[in-house]
């Protein structure tokens, strides 16, 4: 379904029971939820230390953005090798 928001939120889409889309960015919250609340989970019952929790959280964070910025490279014109 098209749509012009900025934020769109899907509930019992096909594929995910809640989605919640910003922009290009699409968040499958209770995907979310379980990744982050058993990283705080590890911390409170003290299986990983706080500053590797915080790595471990970034790096979902880091693939979108790096994602974004990869597919626009990835979509521009690259002149052809002609003979």
């Amino acid at each position: 379904m098209a749509s012009n928001s900025i934020i769109e939120v899907r509930i019992g889409a096909p594929d995910n029971v809640l989605e919640v889309e910003v922009g290009t960015v699409e968040v499958d919250v209770p995907r979310s939820v379980g990744y982050y609340g058993g990283l705080a989970v590890a911390v409170g019952i003290g299986l990983i230390e706080p500053p590797l929790a915080l790595f471990i959280a970034a790096v979902p964070v880091f693939k979108v953005m790096v994602g974004r910025s990869c597919n626009r490279a990835s979509t521009r014109r690259r002149p052809s090798s002609g003979p």
